[in-house]
Protein backbone atom coordinates (compact mmCIF):
# COMPACT_ATOMS: atom_id res chain seq x y z
CA UNK A 1 0.00 0.00 0.00
CA UNK A 2 0.94 3.70 -0.09
CA UNK A 3 1.19 5.69 2.46
CA UNK A 4 -1.34 8.90 3.02
CA UNK A 5 2.15 11.16 2.87
CA UNK A 6 2.82 9.57 -0.37
CA UNK A 7 -0.50 10.02 -1.67
CA UNK A 8 -0.21 13.18 -3.15
CA UNK A 9 2.84 13.13 -5.08
CA UNK A 10 2.60 9.87 -6.20
CA UNK A 11 -0.92 10.23 -7.77
CA UNK A 12 0.29 13.68 -9.25
CA UNK A 13 3.34 11.71 -10.91
CA UNK A 14 1.39 8.76 -12.52
CA UNK A 15 -1.78 10.18 -13.49
CA UNK A 16 -2.23 14.01 -13.46
CA UNK A 17 1.42 14.62 -15.23
CA UNK A 18 0.04 13.40 -18.86
CA UNK A 19 3.07 15.17 -21.12
CA UNK A 20 5.53 13.27 -19.46
CA UNK A 21 3.53 9.80 -19.85
CA UNK A 22 6.00 6.97 -22.19
CA UNK A 23 3.69 7.32 -25.26
CA UNK A 24 1.99 10.76 -25.35
CA UNK A 25 -1.61 10.88 -27.23
CA UNK A 26 -2.09 14.31 -29.34
CA UNK A 27 -5.21 14.93 -26.99
CA UNK A 28 -2.74 15.95 -24.04
CA UNK A 29 -0.68 18.26 -26.25
CA UNK A 30 -2.03 21.33 -25.21
CA UNK A 31 -2.67 20.11 -21.79
CA UNK A 32 0.09 21.57 -20.08
CA UNK A 33 0.77 24.67 -22.45
CA UNK A 34 4.43 25.20 -22.56
CA UNK A 35 6.55 28.93 -23.33
CA UNK A 36 9.35 27.21 -24.82
CA UNK A 37 7.89 26.91 -28.66
CA UNK A 38 6.65 23.32 -28.55
CA UNK A 39 3.55 22.03 -26.39
CA UNK A 40 5.84 18.73 -25.50
CA UNK A 41 8.46 21.13 -24.16
CA UNK A 42 7.71 21.50 -20.25
CA UNK A 43 7.27 25.47 -19.27
CA UNK A 44 9.10 26.53 -16.35
CA UNK A 45 6.44 26.64 -13.97
CA UNK A 46 4.67 22.72 -15.14
CA UNK A 47 8.46 21.62 -14.45
CA UNK A 48 8.93 22.52 -11.31
CA UNK A 49 5.56 21.17 -9.89
CA UNK A 50 6.64 18.16 -11.32
CA UNK A 51 10.50 18.08 -10.07
CA UNK A 52 8.73 19.51 -6.21
CA UNK A 53 5.98 15.80 -6.69
CA UNK A 54 9.60 14.09 -6.80
CA UNK A 55 11.30 15.64 -4.55
CA UNK A 56 8.52 14.93 -1.96
CA UNK A 57 8.32 11.37 -2.84
CA UNK A 58 11.56 11.42 -2.60
CA UNK A 59 12.34 12.66 0.54
CA UNK A 60 9.44 11.01 2.51
CA UNK A 61 11.28 8.02 1.71
CA UNK A 62 8.98 6.65 -1.21
CA UNK A 63 10.69 4.23 -3.52
CA UNK A 64 9.52 4.65 -7.02
CA UNK A 65 12.34 3.72 -9.20
CA UNK A 66 10.36 2.26 -12.28
CA UNK A 67 8.25 5.46 -12.05
CA UNK A 68 11.04 7.98 -11.69
CA UNK A 69 13.09 6.04 -14.34
CA UNK A 70 9.73 6.53 -16.41
CA UNK A 71 9.75 10.31 -16.27
CA UNK A 72 13.44 10.81 -16.40
CA UNK A 73 13.54 8.81 -19.82
CA UNK A 74 10.52 11.04 -21.18
CA UNK A 75 11.92 14.00 -19.88
CA UNK A 76 15.01 13.83 -21.86
CA UNK A 77 13.28 13.21 -24.99
CA UNK A 78 13.86 16.12 -27.93
CA UNK A 79 11.45 18.07 -29.93
CA UNK A 80 12.23 20.47 -32.75
CA UNK A 81 11.35 24.09 -31.99
CA UNK A 82 12.05 25.24 -35.24
CA UNK A 83 13.86 29.17 -36.12
CA UNK A 84 16.46 29.66 -38.05
CA UNK A 85 19.12 27.33 -36.38
CA UNK A 86 16.72 24.04 -35.77
CA UNK A 87 16.33 24.12 -32.08
CA UNK A 88 15.79 20.76 -30.55
CA UNK A 89 15.31 20.84 -26.95
CA UNK A 90 14.63 18.45 -24.13
CA UNK A 91 11.44 18.06 -22.56
CA UNK A 92 12.28 19.13 -19.61
CA UNK A 93 16.10 18.66 -18.83
CA UNK A 94 15.33 20.01 -14.80
CA UNK A 95 12.72 16.78 -13.95
CA UNK A 96 15.14 14.27 -15.57
CA UNK A 97 18.12 16.20 -13.20
CA UNK A 98 15.58 15.82 -10.37
CA UNK A 99 14.68 11.93 -11.16
CA UNK A 100 18.31 11.33 -11.44
CA UNK A 101 19.01 12.58 -7.72
CA UNK A 102 15.82 10.82 -7.05
CA UNK A 103 17.04 7.41 -8.00
CA UNK A 104 20.81 7.66 -6.43
CA UNK A 105 19.11 9.13 -3.24
CA UNK A 106 17.27 5.93 -3.16
CA UNK A 107 20.16 3.15 -3.70
CA UNK A 108 18.49 0.44 -3.97
CA UNK A 109 19.15 -1.97 -6.29
CA UNK A 110 16.20 -1.32 -8.67
CA UNK A 111 17.29 2.07 -8.47
CA UNK A 112 21.22 1.52 -9.60
CA UNK A 113 19.63 -0.38 -12.33
CA UNK A 114 17.03 1.55 -13.47
CA UNK A 115 19.88 4.62 -13.10
CA UNK A 116 22.31 1.84 -15.81
CA UNK A 117 19.65 1.68 -18.30
CA UNK A 118 19.09 5.49 -17.91
CA UNK A 119 23.21 5.55 -18.82
CA UNK A 120 23.15 3.32 -21.99
CA UNK A 121 20.04 4.84 -23.49
CA UNK A 122 21.31 8.45 -23.44
CA UNK A 123 23.49 10.30 -25.54
CA UNK A 124 24.41 13.35 -24.01
CA UNK A 125 27.62 14.02 -22.68
CA UNK A 126 26.58 16.28 -19.72
CA UNK A 127 23.73 14.02 -18.82
CA UNK A 128 25.55 11.02 -18.75
CA UNK A 129 28.29 12.48 -16.63
CA UNK A 130 25.49 13.35 -13.97
CA UNK A 131 24.19 10.20 -14.50
CA UNK A 132 28.06 8.16 -13.60
CA UNK A 133 27.97 11.20 -10.77
CA UNK A 134 24.96 10.07 -9.04
CA UNK A 135 25.67 6.15 -9.24
CA UNK A 136 29.16 6.71 -7.63
CA UNK A 137 28.12 8.71 -5.19
CA UNK A 138 25.47 6.01 -4.57
CA UNK A 139 28.02 3.14 -4.73
CA UNK A 140 30.52 5.28 -2.30
CA UNK A 141 27.48 5.45 0.25
CA UNK A 142 27.41 1.87 0.87
CA UNK A 143 31.83 1.44 0.50
CA UNK A 144 31.65 0.00 -3.51
CA UNK A 145 32.56 1.24 -6.68
CA UNK A 146 30.24 1.80 -9.02
CA UNK A 147 31.04 -1.13 -11.18
CA UNK A 148 30.42 -3.37 -8.10
CA UNK A 149 27.00 -1.54 -7.36
CA UNK A 150 26.07 -2.40 -10.99
CA UNK A 151 27.00 -5.75 -11.06
CA UNK A 152 25.65 -6.56 -7.51
CA UNK A 153 22.60 -5.14 -8.78
CA UNK A 154 22.62 -7.28 -11.66
CA UNK A 155 18.62 -8.51 -11.68
CA UNK A 156 18.20 -12.73 -11.96
CA UNK A 157 14.31 -12.35 -12.83
CA UNK A 158 13.78 -15.01 -10.26
CA UNK A 159 15.04 -17.26 -13.54
CA UNK A 160 15.87 -21.31 -11.74
CA UNK A 161 18.54 -23.09 -13.17
CA UNK A 162 16.68 -24.50 -15.87
CA UNK A 163 15.07 -21.31 -17.36
CA UNK A 164 11.66 -19.39 -16.49
CA UNK A 165 8.71 -21.71 -17.62
CA UNK A 166 5.32 -20.94 -17.62
CA UNK A 167 2.05 -23.01 -18.47
CA UNK A 168 -0.33 -21.55 -20.28
CA UNK A 169 -3.82 -23.16 -21.64
CA UNK A 170 -1.55 -26.38 -21.55
CA UNK A 171 0.84 -24.86 -23.18
CA UNK A 172 4.68 -24.80 -21.74
CA UNK A 173 6.32 -21.18 -22.62
CA UNK A 174 10.14 -21.29 -21.96
CA UNK A 175 12.91 -18.61 -21.94
CA UNK A 176 16.33 -19.23 -21.80
CA UNK A 177 18.83 -17.51 -21.76
CA UNK A 178 22.27 -18.04 -24.06
CA UNK A 179 25.38 -16.00 -24.93
CA UNK A 180 23.11 -14.21 -28.22
CA UNK A 181 20.68 -13.57 -26.44
CA UNK A 182 17.10 -14.44 -24.43
CA UNK A 183 14.91 -17.18 -26.19
CA UNK A 184 11.49 -17.98 -25.87
CA UNK A 185 9.96 -21.20 -26.74
CA UNK A 186 6.43 -22.65 -26.57
CA UNK A 187 5.56 -26.34 -26.81
CA UNK A 188 1.96 -27.43 -27.34
CA UNK A 189 0.12 -29.49 -25.03
CA UNK A 190 0.36 -32.67 -26.73
CA UNK A 191 4.49 -31.87 -26.80
CA UNK A 192 5.04 -30.80 -29.99
CA UNK A 193 7.66 -27.43 -30.26
CA UNK A 194 5.82 -24.26 -32.16
CA UNK A 195 7.41 -22.43 -34.42
CA UNK A 196 5.45 -18.86 -32.91
CA UNK A 197 3.70 -18.64 -30.42
CA UNK A 198 -0.38 -19.08 -30.18
CA UNK A 199 -2.50 -16.00 -29.95
CA UNK A 200 -3.63 -16.74 -26.92
CA UNK A 201 -0.48 -17.32 -25.42
CA UNK A 202 0.47 -13.67 -26.64
CA UNK A 203 -2.15 -12.10 -25.19
CA UNK A 204 -1.56 -12.92 -21.29
CA UNK A 205 0.00 -11.15 -18.91
CA UNK A 206 2.72 -14.21 -18.23
CA UNK A 207 3.73 -14.06 -21.82
CA UNK A 208 4.21 -10.12 -22.14
CA UNK A 209 5.86 -10.06 -18.99
CA UNK A 210 8.37 -13.38 -20.32
CA UNK A 211 8.84 -10.91 -23.33
CA UNK A 212 9.67 -7.66 -21.63
CA UNK A 213 12.37 -9.68 -19.54
CA UNK A 214 13.63 -10.66 -22.74
CA UNK A 215 14.16 -7.79 -23.67
CA UNK A 216 15.71 -6.52 -20.83
CA UNK A 217 17.94 -9.21 -21.11
CA UNK A 218 18.73 -8.75 -24.68
CA UNK A 219 19.96 -4.94 -23.37
CA UNK A 220 22.29 -6.35 -20.50
CA UNK A 221 23.70 -8.92 -22.05
CA UNK A 222 26.12 -6.52 -24.06
CA UNK A 223 27.22 -5.06 -21.24
CA UNK A 224 27.80 -8.11 -19.03
CA UNK A 225 29.94 -8.84 -22.23
CA UNK A 226 32.04 -5.28 -22.01
CA UNK A 227 32.72 -5.48 -18.32
CA UNK A 228 34.18 -8.65 -18.41
CA UNK A 229 36.63 -7.99 -21.34
CA UNK A 230 37.38 -4.47 -19.72
CA UNK A 231 38.22 -6.05 -16.51
CA UNK A 232 41.19 -8.03 -18.29
CA UNK A 233 42.72 -4.40 -19.39
CA UNK A 234 42.17 -3.24 -15.84
CA UNK A 235 43.43 -6.45 -14.38
CA UNK A 236 40.49 -6.79 -12.13
CA UNK A 237 40.02 -9.56 -9.77
CA UNK A 238 36.87 -11.08 -7.67
CA UNK A 239 37.17 -12.87 -4.47
CA UNK A 240 35.62 -16.22 -4.99
CA UNK A 241 32.31 -16.06 -4.03
CA UNK A 242 31.50 -12.72 -5.46
CA UNK A 243 32.68 -14.00 -8.85
CA UNK A 244 30.08 -16.81 -8.29
CA UNK A 245 27.40 -14.73 -7.20
CA UNK A 246 27.62 -12.17 -9.95
CA UNK A 247 28.70 -14.19 -12.97
CA UNK A 248 29.11 -17.67 -12.43
CA UNK A 249 25.89 -18.65 -10.79
CA UNK A 250 23.74 -15.59 -11.35
CA UNK A 251 21.19 -16.89 -14.24
CA UNK A 252 21.39 -14.17 -16.77
CA UNK A 253 25.48 -13.17 -16.44
CA UNK A 254 26.26 -17.19 -16.46
CA UNK A 255 25.42 -17.25 -20.13
CA UNK A 256 28.56 -14.68 -21.01
CA UNK A 257 30.61 -15.75 -18.41
CA UNK A 258 30.80 -19.51 -19.31
CA UNK A 259 31.91 -18.60 -22.75
CA UNK A 260 34.39 -16.43 -21.87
Amino acid sequence: GVSPSHAAPLAFLEYDFKPVAPVIHPDVANTFPSTDGHPMVLSKENANRARGAVWLLSGLGGTQPALFERLALASLNKYDLGGTYNTRQFCSQALANACIFALGRDGSPDAIMALGRIRRRIRDARIAAQVDKTMQAAAAAVGMSAIDLEETALPDFDIGPEGWTECIDGNELTLEIKAGGAEITCTSPSGKALKSLPAAVKSTEACKDMKAAADEIDALLPLIRWRLESSWLGHRKWPLENWRERYGEHPVARAVATTL
